[in-house]
């Protein structure tokens, strides 16, 4: 017996109705009534990112909650909850965690700076690590900063996702989560 498809396997067919060869991200939906149940409807309409879209229909048909929690901590599944965040909350917990994925990469990046510095090559090579050790946090105390914003203007829904909201369908409950493996 075949398992339940995935979120991204969801996304991935979805594309797939566009062209075989279109990546989700790429790819958005706009759904509409028909003229009969227009008026009966209120001529509701929704149109959105498609991994939004099929986040959603995987949440509906299989019961599972609409934004993972914790904050997944792969910039892949990252981006997925972003795309169906709703509330402010939810859009500044995924901007500090993606400012701790920074940080997480800045440290990554200065141990290849340091292995670079012992294994004696190009100072070139070093330097442009030293470069982006210190842009990548700087990026990451930047998102940090400017998270808060985003909680603050909560009553206004991202243009990707509003259209959720118009049809009723199930919306992601906001989560908080300590920031993943980042020792500081």
């Amino acid at each position: 017996m075949p398992s339940d498809p995935t979120t991204h396997e969801i996304a991935l067919a979805l594309a797939a109705l566009v062209h075989e060869d279109a990546e989700p991200r790429d790819v958005i939906y706009n759904l509409s009534t028909t003229r009969r149940a227009a008026a009966r409807l209120q001529h509701r309409s929704s149109g959105g990112s498609v991994l939004g879209l099929a986040h959603t229909l995987h949440s509906g048909l299989y019961g599972l909650p609409t934004l993972p929690s914790p904050l997944p901590s792969a910039p892949d599944a990252l981006l997925q909850a972003t795309l169906v965040a709703q509330s402010g909350d939810q859009r500044e917990a995924i901007l500090r965690q993606l400012g701790n994925q920074l940080r997480n990469a800045a440290d990554i990046i200065e141990v290849y700076r340091s292995t670079a510095h012992l294994e004696r090559l190009p100072p070139t090579v070093e330097n442009q690590l030293l470069r982006a050790h210190r842009e990548t946090e700087q990026a990451a105390d930047t998102l940090h900063s400017l998270a808060s914003h985003f909680s603050k203007r909560s009553s206004s829904p991202s243009p990707s996702t509003a259209p959720a909201q118009d049809q009723g369908l199930p919306l992601p409950q906001p989560t908080a989560t300590p920031p993943g493996g980042h020792r500081r």
